[in-house]
């Protein structure tokens, strides 16, 4: 294990009363822990967190803070909110894209599956910059599917101030094929770690899958994931499945055959990480989309195709299968 590039990530700053404080290196600390392995299919996702927390605890101890002998305090349960779910997103991409390694190895279909783990929707210009620029899940579309939802706003909005703004899904299921996976993760081989270098080409492939999707069957399923799904949280998947299916159903609804809420049907997953909670399913099982009031074509079609609850990776790689077959 490399500690020190986990102790060099870790900068603590003065804060008031001679007071120190760092920000927890998420990358670099998962990347440390399992630089060389995976965690175990069978521990949950919760216990996976605790341990990644404990983990970071223990580099802060041995952290000096600067021109002393003093060493860090221990991060605060605050500290570690952004990363639980980045280290749970990193754990989880992992374990899908080895679900459909799997496939891809049985089927050695022309066009193999690829789990593409999806930016923020907005990310920042360069690092420090106020200004922020879109980075849609929409990027993927080749010219002509782009254009089209962008013809679709500009006849709707012409003259107007008003915009469509939708947060990114966690992730994308495609199908690419072959020859366009050169360059990536060969989509035939699993993962065995979550290094640095390992998260740096799962974080690339969205790049490299930038313009490539010029088919409808290309796009398998989005992938939203949930740390804890409280009552706040829990509603960002309607919103998702509802901006999502609509985007899609908007660039590709010309070419297909069928309904347009068909087309929808059985293309957002959502993911809880943590024990389920009847409140949950209530309020999501067998939720329509908003669009089904107004628009017959629609129909019925539900927002959220599925609330998964996967409390351990052997559940994801089970689920991840299950859409996918």
């Amino acid at each position: 294990m490399n500690s020190r590039i986990v102790l060099d990530a870790i900068n603590p700053k003065r804060g008031p009363g001679n007071t120190w404080k760092a920000t927890v290196p998420s990358k670099e600390i998962i990347g440390c822990v399992y630089e060389a392995s995976l965690p175990s299919e069978e521990t949950t996702f919760v216990e996976l967190k605790r341990s990644l927390q404990e983990n970071a605890k223990i580099f802060f101890a041995q952290k000096s803070i600067p021109g002393t002998r003093r060493k860090l305090s221990a991060p605060t349960s605050g500290s570690f909110n952004n990363c639980n779910g980045r280290w749970l997103e990193y754990i989880f991409a992992v374990y899908a894209w080895n679900a459909l390694a799997e496939i891809n190895q049985d089927r050695a279909d022309a066009y193999p599956y690829i789990y593409v783990k999806l930016p923020n929707n907005t990310t920042a210009d360069a690092p420090g910059q106020e200004e922020r620029i879109s980075v849609s899940w929409t990027s993927v579309l080749d010219e002509t599917h782009i254009a089209r939802i962008e013809r679709k706003k500009a006849d709707l909005f012409e003259g107007e101030t008003s915009k469509l703004e939708a947060s990114n899904p966690d992730a994308v299921i495609l199908r690419l094929p072959r020859n366009e996976c050169e360059g990536i993760l060969s989509p035939y081989s699993r993962i065995e770690n979550i290094s640095l270098d390992t998260q740096h080409k799962i974080d690339s492939l969205f790049s490299a899958c930038t313009g490539k999707i010029h088919m409808l069957e290309q796009i398998i399923a989005f992938v939203s994931i949930k740390a804890s799904t409280r009552s706040d949280r829990r509603y960002q998947f309607i919103v998702e499945g509802n901006s999502t299916k609509g985007l899609y159903a908007t660039a590709f609804g010309k070419e297909s055959d069928l309904k347009v809420g068909k087309l929808m049907m059985n293309k957002y997953f959502a993911f809880s990480l943590e024990p389920s909670k009847p409140a949950d399913h209530e309020a999501l099982d067998g939720l329509i989309m908003f669009a089904s009031l107004f628009n017959e074509a629609v129909g019925a079609t539900r927002a959220i195709d599925a609330l998964y609850d996967c409390e351990t990776p052997s559940q994801v790689t089970e689920k991840i299968k299950s859409i996918c077959t």
